[in-house]
């Protein structure tokens, strides 16, 4: 049983970065995918839904980078050893990241607001209500 505690060590760093990447980008198609299908159905025409949806998933792309490379830095910064454990962690903030910037991104594109400052102030709007 010890061979296969050890044993973690061995490919765990390559379990979290082929895991994050495979969540991440898992979760920035279903996101595109979703915004796309719910663009088209407030009557965007298709070249518009898939422009804004694509913009969306640049936006949610960008905040899951963003947590993964902050959680994984801070571990290694404060000299935290790579384990299962911390790995799942790590994985867990492309999870907590999705949800978060998912839900503005969407509050952002559906609102109906005409200028981007009313579209930001309805979406954090939303977002603090619920």
């Amino acid at each position: 049983m010890a061979y296969d505690y050890w044993e973690q060590y061995l490919t765990v760093e390559d379990f979290l970065r082929m895991t994050i990447l495979y969540a991440s980008l898992a979760a920035v198609a279903v996101a595109l995918a979703f915004l796309v299908t719910e663009l088209l159905s407030l009557g965007w025409g298709f070249a518009a839904a898939l422009q804004g949806a694509a913009a969306g998933a640049v936006f949610i792309a960008s905040t899951i980078s963003a947590s993964v490379v902050t959680v994984v830095g801070l571990l290694g910064w404060a000299g935290v050893p790579l384990s299962g454990l911390t790995a799942m962690s790590s994985l867990m903030a492309v999870g907590y990241a999705t949800e978060f910037a998912v839900h503005i991104t969407h509050h952002f594109i559906a609102n109906g607001a005409s200028t981007a400052r009313e579209r930001v102030d309805a979406a954090m709007s939303s977002v603090r209500a619920t």
